[in-house]
């Protein structure tokens, strides 16, 4: 009774371990996520929102110079000198320069990130992914070896048990059918004294069977409810647990995959699109007004040219201003994705790394719990058993030695109770007075 309180007393105890653990680390999780969306929130208002904007005001403020400066050159055309005309040319072609740079730059910044990316497949995702295949190898090896090791336990402990016992009451009927027949060739009548004293054995052995095969099923019942008990608040747990967190996991890299390609198109591939368009009609804008002005050269005026001075060093300051501009966002980028890493990827390795230790200490407790019920409940049954059995054959040998060297004659209660013993145990005849009396 001592045994069995301390046993469901141990149960409580790890049942409300794992539960404490359980609601830790759902709360550590959703803590965790919403601190992840509020950080992701506020980092894309500030390098993508704004940025978009800030780009879209100066194209349209661009845009809506050119088309003033072409109306005003249409409504009163202007033939410039041929310093003028070279410088005009000049500076379409360094633009023409520029934008070739800006654009290998962009490719060249492009092939980069592609590296990157795919550097880091490489070298993270997959190493993820061979990390999980190994361990469900693991898991799946340790398992086999669990349920080998438990089958030859239990042929070693059970099945080798029930046949040597088989064996056993295979020859202790024969012993008992070969002492009957010599028995009853050969009668032989004990004294009041042994009489007695053999019907105080049988019920003392058939108390102590009936007690035996009530405990028997007693233990079998609460070892039962132990493993019941077990598979619902620990095994089953765990596997939920797992199918969960493979689940959020698969959820959580479909979703970062597709917020990844959209943040792509929207910030680079829609952007070049409309760069290269806008360059488009601008060289096609260039190249009409390049022809117009050879076909009919026109020699501005001095303010014209002061202007147009003008516009190109007000041009030459936007230019470093974007440079610095790009230069500022990819610094900006390193940092955000380097403060990611940092931050998020690490964060969730060592919180793997956690849960994996977290995970071995209970597996390895849980082991540990099920070895030593299996050494109370089993072994020590077991040898006892064994004992109680070896002292039981001793006395059986000592009694059949004792009869066989003074043989005595039972009286007819004896005789009648025996008879209903070997009736009961094994579906011998019925022995009857009378005949043996005859």
């Amino acid at each position: 009774m001592s045994s069995s309180s301390i046993q469901i007393t141990d149960a409580k105890a790890s049942m409300n371990e794992s539960v404490i653990r359980a609601h830790g680390q759902s709360s550590a999780i959703s803590s965790m996520d919403t601190e992840q969306a509020i950080r992701s929130a506020s980092e894309w208002k500030k390098t993508e929102l704004h940025p978009s904007l800030e780009r879209s005001f100066l194209q349209k403020q661009a845009a809506a110079m050119v088309a003033a400066e072409h109306k005003d050159q249409m409504s009163s055309p202007r033939r410039p000198s041929k310093v003028v005309a070279d410088n005009i040319s000049e500076i379409v072609q360094a633009i023409s320069a520029k934008g070739g740079r800006r654009r290998a730059s962009i490719e060249m910044n492009h092939e980069q990130m592609a590296r990157i990316q795919q550097h880091l497949m490489e070298t993270q995702v997959s190493e993820q992914l061979r990390r999980k295949v190994a361990a469900c190898d693991a898991d799946t090896a340790m398992e086999l070896e669990q349920h080998q090791r438990a089958t030859k336990h239990f042929i070693e402990s059970e099945v080798n048990t029930e046949l040597r016992r088989a064996v056993a009451g295979a020859q202790a009927s024969k012993a008992s059918a070969a002492e009957h027949k010599d028995q009853m060739s050969s009668p032989r009548t004990p004294s009041k004294h042994v009489a007695d004293s053999l019907v105080g054995v049988i019920e003392s052995i058939s108390r102590k069977g009936s007690s035996r095969r009530a405990s028997m099923e007693a233990s079998f019942e609460q070892t039962a409810r132990i493993q019941q008990h077990i598979m619902s608040t620990e095994v089953a747990q765990d596997i939920r647990r797992k199918v969960a967190a493979g689940d959020a996991d698969t959820a959580m890299e479909l979703e970062q995959h597709q917020r990844t390609s959209q943040h792509h198109m929207e910030t680079e591939v829609n952007t070049e699109l409309r760069r290269s368009i806008a360059a488009k009609e601008a060289d096609a804008m260039s190249s009409a007004e390049h022809n117009d002005q050879i076909t009919s050269p026109r020699r501005p005026s001095k303010e014209i040219s002061d202007s147009i001075a003008s516009v190109v060093q007000s041009i030459a300051p936007i230019g470093n201003r974007r440079r610095a501009s790009i230069e500022a966002a990819h610094e900006q980028t390193a940092r955000i994705q380097q403060h990611i890493m940092s931050t998020e990827v690490a964060q969730d390795i060592r919180r793997k790394v956690a849960a994996g230790a977290a995970d071995t200490a209970m597996e390895l407790e849980q082991h540990q719990r099920t070895s030593q019920h299996h050494m109370e409940t089993e072994v020590n049954t077991e040898l006892r058993r064994s004992i109680a059995a070896k002292e039981a054959d001793a006395k059986a040998k000592a009694e059949q030695d004792e009869q066989i060297a003074s043989p005595r004659r039972p009286s007819k209660e004896i005789i009648e109770a025996k008879s209903a013993i070997n009736y009961a145990i094994d579906g011998a005849v019925m022995i009857s007075p009378t005949a043996i009396s005859g």
